[in-house]
């Protein structure tokens, strides 16, 4: 996420343009669905709850599909998902509603290898089933090129990528991480793999030398820019090759901030970045027509000839 303020500034020109739909979009933290007859909410949900078929998790009892009028999304990922799926349907700002309200509520699990099953099983609860279909199938395209990629790729011939978060891109995620599965399933090797499962840690630079990592991945512009003139990063193999992935970022990033279905968008683009000559490239659907296809579907927004350019060249 840049921290300026920029990030924040643009994804609201984007949103702005988005019509009718703006509002499912500015949602905030947490992962999950929940609904009553009236009011269906997406909210965080404790431990120990039941499970639905090892993706979501219920808290009550839900009415049935379509009874449910409205949802409420606690956080970005939540909200790209609700947006999605059925947009018309989102209400308000999150909070903890279980606690507070005692509404029922369903945890959705979050892993991007899940996205199609989490797209399906949020249509079927909210009565989208058919409009979900058309979801599912680009997240089942875009998953279903990655194994193709990946299986044809070797360990040994898998590169070294360092996600670089932040301004001084000395934040990373471990293996295991939300914010890091792009990079894994992506047919990359995560450099930060010695340091243990899960979350995210501080590096220092001493640390990332020792990693030399192939590939920088990041999200901050201002990162991006600054690191192939920093003297202190000049002896990283990928900042000496210049190999520097400026993920686009509006009006979600595509590799995290949120973590959520937009990252269906940065598994695409980051497959073709990391294995330019595999020969799936010569018959998969183009990059852009992809782009088009994402935003048209997930965000409601057609994008100009211009704007494509623009996100694919950052």
């Amino acid at each position: 996420m840049v921290r300026d303020g920029r990030f924040d500034a643009g994804r609201r020109r984007w949103l702005a343009g988005v019509a009718g739909t703006t509002t499912v979009l500015t949602v905030w933290p947490g992962v999950g669905v929940s609904a009553d007859a009236a009011v269906g909410a997406v909210a965080a949900v404790p431990a120990g709850v039941a499970d639905l078929d090892g993706l979501v998790a219920r808290f009550g009892a839900l009415p049935a599909p379509g009874e449910v009028r409205r949802v409420f999304a606690t956080g970005p990922p939540a909200g790209v998902l609700l947006a999605a799926v059925a947009p018309q349907k989102l209400l308000g700002w999150p909070m903890k509603l279980h606690r507070q309200t005692g509404l029922p509520c369903v945890l959705v699990q979050g892993g991007l290898a899940d996205s199609a099953r989490q797209l399906r099983v949020v249509g079927a609860l909210l009565g989208e089933s058919a409009r979900v279909e058309r979801l599912a199938a680009f997240a089942d395209e875009v998953l279903r090129l990655a194994a193709q990629v990946t299986r044809d790729v070797s360990a040994e011939r898998r590169p070294g990528v360092y996600l670089a978060r932040g301004v001084a891109g000395l934040e990373t995620a471990r293996v295991g991480a939300i914010n890091a599965e792009v990079i894994e399933l992506a047919g990359g090797c995560n450099v930060a793999a010695d340091s243990g499962r899960g979350g995210l840690m501080q590096v220092s630079l001493e640390q990332l030398l020792r990693w030399d990592p192939a590939v920088i991945l990041t999200q901050d512009a201002g990162f991006a820019a600054s690191v192939r003139h920093d003297r202190d990063w000049r002896s990283v193999r990928a900042v000496r090759e210049g190999r520097i992935l400026l993920a686009p970022a509006l009006p979600f990033g595509w590799l995290d901030g949120p973590p959520g279905m937009n990252r269906l968008m940065g598994l695409r683009w980051l497959l073709q970045r990391l294995h330019p000559d595999h020969a799936v490239w010569r018959t998969a659907s183009p990059l852009e027509e992809m782009v088009q296809s994402f935003y048209q579907l997930f965000y409601g927004k057609t994008l100009s000839a211009a704007q494509r350019r623009d996100l694919l060249t950052a």
